[in-house]
This record gives structure tokens, sequence and C-alpha cells, in this order.
């Protein structure tokens, strides 16, 4: 799954037409630029967890700060699928691109 593909996948669960006129990039804010809400956070969750057939560790969840945290974070639980890796076996290869995840050092 491509980025493009994962967010035409994110828009159609969240509602069609949800990101119409903006420009979403994989470092789009999920909160502050795209006006996600605490709702729309679990939607994301239980749908990646049924996507990957795994859970999403809550201790995960904060570490998801932008469009590309969060495709990232799928294809890590695809791949622990795949393999057999639980969700709790260690972080998960999120990298935020958000000035302030970086200067925090996560």
């Amino acid at each position: 799954m491509n980025f493009a593909d994962y967010m035409r996948e994110l828009e159609v669960m969240l509602g069609a037409g949800r990101f119409t006129g903006i420009e979403v990039t994989e470092a789009s804010g999920l909160w502050d630029e795209l006006g996600l809400d605490s709702f729309d956070a679990i939607r994301i969750i239980v749908w990646s967890e049924d996507r990957a057939g795994l859970d999403v560790p809550e201790a995960h969840i904060p570490e998801l700060f932008t469009t590309g945290d969060a495709w990232r974070y799928l294809l890590d639980l695809r791949e622990r699928a795949a393999t057999g890796r639980q969700s709790g076996d260690g972080p998960a290869r999120v990298t935020s691109a958000t000035p302030d995840a970086m200067q925090d050092g996560r």
C-alpha cells in the first residue's frame, strides 16, 4: 500500500470529501492541519487494527502526529501480522516529521 492509497482509504473511512481543498502530504498534521478530533483518532486506530489484525497499544497512540506517522504505523502493524510479531513487541517505526516531535526526541 502506498501513501496515496492509504489516504484514499482513510478519507473514505472518515467520510468522502473530508480533505477537499486540503493538500495532504505525509507531513500533514492529523490534528492541527486536518482538523481531526479524538473521535476521528479512535476511528483511525480501530480501522488500522482491523486492517492489520493486531491491537494498537494505547502507549503508541500519542506517537501519531502526522498522516505519514499513521501510514507508517499501519505498515508496521501489517508487517508484524505477517511475521507473527505482536504489536507490543517493541516500539513501532514511527518517525514524526513535526518539529516539536523532533525536538522532543520522538
